[in-house]
């Protein structure tokens, strides 16, 4: 277990560590407006015609 000196002593690097952070993204709206993020962690299908075949999780569905 740590000690309350040694607790204290983390959650001061860590709120360090928070006000760095927030810091550059503060910096980084100076220039920037907009920060768009992807919805999901994998690439989109492919745009193709209503009905083809497309594997998904291995298993072959209709793209609608």
């Amino acid at each position: 277990p740590l000690t309350d000196e040694e607790q204290q002593a983390m959650m001061r690097q860590f709120l360090d560590q928070r006000d760095a952070f927030i810091l550059a993204w503060e910096h980084f709206f100076d220039s920037v407006d907009v920060l768009l993020c992807p919805v999901a962690a994998t690439t989109a299908l492919e745009h193709c015609a209503t009905g083809t075949p497309q594997v998904v999780d291995g298993e072959q569905v209709r793209y609608e």
